[in-house]
């Protein structure tokens, strides 16, 4: 995809996996769902369920990372969204977010699960045409309250 306010859209590459493991060490993310390092080792950017989308700078820095997974043929989800800290609030989530519902074609709906606590997360979505459709009243290794499952229709 092309520069935009600077920033390019694209598919992650091999480089940019270290550079992800930085970005997740500095806890920048929208959803504050643990990645172990294992998990990053075995990131596989080919695996077609997924879509690795990077935010880069016109000299290649790495600003911010989305995950998607499609669940099914006209469903994905919002798997992680992760900015680097000088890089927040100005736009590289909102970015990462709308090249997926580009680049995912037949697409009829798109889901984010996100933490109960985390206005942040949820303002974002709800920001972006999600809205919640369900409530997880359970904590996540008692770290939390639960969970909502917001959906956004594409079509």
């Amino acid at each position: 995809m092309a520069y935009e306010d600077g920033l390019q859209i694209r598919r992650m590459i091999d480089e940019d996996i270290h550079y992800f493991g930085l970005l997740l060490e500095q806890e920048n993310h929208i959803q504050k769902e643990y990645i172990s390092k294992e998990q990053m080792k075995n990131l596989k950017l080919e695996d077609e369920r997924f879509l690795h989308l990077a935010a880069v700078t016109e000299d290649g820095a790495l600003t911010g990372v989305g995950i998607f997974a499609r669940d099914a043929i006209e469903v994905a989800w919002v798997v992680y969204i992760i900015v680097a800290k000088p890089w927040q609030k100005h736009g590289v989530a909102s970015m990462l977010l709308k090249a997926s519902e580009q680049m995912y074609v037949g697409l009829t709906s798109l889901f984010a699960e996100v933490h109960t606590e985390n206005r942040e997360a949820l303002t974002f979505f709800e920001r972006h045409g999600f809205e919640v459709i369900q409530k997880n009243n359970w904590g996540w290794r008692n770290q939390h309250s639960g969970t909502m499952v917001l959906k956004k229709s594409l079509q």
